[in-house]
C-alpha cells in the first residue's frame, strides 16, 4: 500500500459512495458494502478475495459533519459525550458476530478537510 497525495485527495474529495471506493482501493479490500443492519456505515472487508473477505470482521467507515472543523479536543470531546452513541451504540446493537466492526473510521463531511479518527469499539 502506497500512500500519494492523488490516493489521499481521492478519499477526501466526491461523494461518500466514491470516497470510500477510493479507500477500498488504496487498502486493496475486496469488498465494499453498506451495513447490512443499518444505512449509517459502510464496511470494508479484508481477505485475498470476496469469498475470504465476507468471513472477516469489518472496518466501517461513516461521515460525521462535526469533524468538518474540528481541533483534536473538540473531536476527543465529540466522541466521548455526543456521538458516542453513533459508535458504541452501533457496535452494541449488531446480533451477527461477523457484521462487528474491528474498527471504525470517521470522515469529515466537507472535501477536503476534517480529520480522521480512528475509533476502536472496545
Amino acid at each position: 500500500m502506497t500512500f500519494t497525495k492523488e490516493n489521499l485527495r481521492a478519499i477526501s474529495v466526491g461523494n461518500e459512495q466514491n470516497r470510500v471506493t477510493a479507500l477500498k482501493e488504496l487498502l486493496g479490500y475486496p469488498v465494499l458494502q453498506r451495513d447490512p443492519e443499518k444505512d449509517s456505515f459502510w464496511y470494508l472487508r479484508p481477505g485475498e478475495d470476496e469469498d475470504e473477505a465476507r468471513e472477516t470482521f469489518p472496518i466501517a467507515v461513516g461521515f460525521l459533519e462535526e469533524l468538518n472543523n474540528a481541533t483534536d479536543a473538540q473531536i476527543k470531546q465529540l466522541l466521548t459525550q455526543e456521538k458516542k452513541q453513533a459508535v458504541y451504540g452501533h457496535y452494541l446493537d449488531i446480533d451477527d458476530i461477523v457484521n462487528k466492526p474491528v474498527m471504525y473510521l470517521l470522515l469529515p463531511t466537507k472535501e477536503g478537510t476534517g480529520r480522521i479518527p480512528l475509533v476502536l469499539p472496545t
